[in-house]
């Protein structure tokens, strides 16, 4: 059983990532919209829904989740990191679209939509689909479940509303306006085109969608200046996921409990693209309104001078509500 510590986060987890940190090894991420919790898909891979393993995360629970055996998550003296979201919203999802999730967990307080459903294009078209949310979804990720498929990833920094990302790769952002295009969400559905890792005919899809909430969560871009960048949030973000754009390189995992046993957070580093243990990094600061990149950032993978990037950037719990009042302190 693993617990959640308290004095930082009290809830009952609906997504939960897992990596290893000491040793390379495929990331894990379970849902609680399956009732077998054991399936879960690889944000490194592009393999399909594995449902053999019973020995992966077998139950949420009111403060935690619980795992078997299995080695990539459970090892002996192995060190692992878990990032987890709360939905909590199972019925009554409402609006006007093509597709309702055939299953969906959603928190419309901060921004996060877990759904399941299948796809309908035999050819070319588009169809949304709902995420309750009751509003605009500035980033999200969708991956077929029963077959091979590359992981879709839609970001409102990027420079066209067609352009989609790769989770599970280092590439440039593509043109998919022919086929597998992620177009402009609204407050009610994301729109998808037909193609493989969005909406084909009676295959199985899990979305990720994640709207933007203050004193939350952030989604932004930035231009490096090959020194020290500061970007400011509101918050003290728990964890930032950055890929750069204007060239080939991977996703970048920072969050706040992987420090380097000096008491300084985010001095590790993670790769969602990549099957690799953690690297010491300490180009990288989290602070109580922002994260800063100092030099390069690792290989100019996070700050080099004149090279665009994106990020998504999480706090451990809402700070302010929604008026952008400050909750009080616990």
């Amino acid at each position: 059983a693993i617990t959640f510590d308290d004095t930082d986060t009290n809830m009952q987890p609906d997504l939960v990532w897992i990596k290893t940190r000491s040793n390379s090894s495929n990331h894990q991420m379970h849902n609680s919209l399956t009732s077998e919790t054991y399936h879960y898909l690889r944000p490194n891979s592009n393999v399909a829904e594995i449902t053999s393993n019973s020995d992966a995360l077998t139950a949420f629970g009111s403060d935690g989740f619980t795992i078997g055996n299995d080695g990539v998550i459970n090892e002996n003296n192995y060190t692992y990191v878990a990032w987890c979201w709360k939905g909590g919203t199972t019925s009554g999802i409402s609006g006007s679209g093509d597709i309702t999730p055939s299953a969906y967990s959603f928190n419309q307080t901060s921004g996060v939509s877990i759904i399941q459903y299948t796809g309908t294009l035999s050819s070319s078209g588009t169809d949304t689909v709902l995420h309750g949310l009751g509003a605009v979804p500035k980033f999200f990720i969708t991956k077929q479940r029963n077959s091979t498929s590359v992981w879709y990833v839609w970001h409102t920094g990027l420079t066209s509303i067609n352009y989609r990302l790769n989770l599970n790769a280092n590439a440039t952002p593509a043109d998919g306006s022919g086929n597998g295009s992620m177009s402009n969400p609204t407050s009610t559905v994301i729109d998808t085109n037909h193609g493989g890792g969005l909406n084909e005919s009676s295959q199985t899809y899990q979305g990720l969608i994640f709207a933007e909430k203050q004193g939350f969560s952030k989604f932004g871009t930035y231009t490096g200046n090959g020194s020290d960048l500061f970007m400011y949030l509101g918050f003290r973000p728990a964890l930032v996921l950055i890929k750069k754009t204007s060239a080939t390189a991977d996703w970048q995992n920072i969050d706040n409990k992987r420090g380097d046993g000096n008491g300084n957070a985010a001095h590790r580093l993670l790769w969602a693209s990549t099957s690799d243990a953690e690297s010491p990094d300490y180009e990288q600061d989290l602070l109580s309104n922002g994260f800063r990149i100092k030099h390069g950032g690792e290989g100019n993978h996070r700050n080099e001078a004149g090279a665009t990037y994106i990020f998504a950037a999480f706090a451990e719990q809402p700070l302010v509500n929604s008026n952008g009042v400050p909750c009080n302190a616990r």
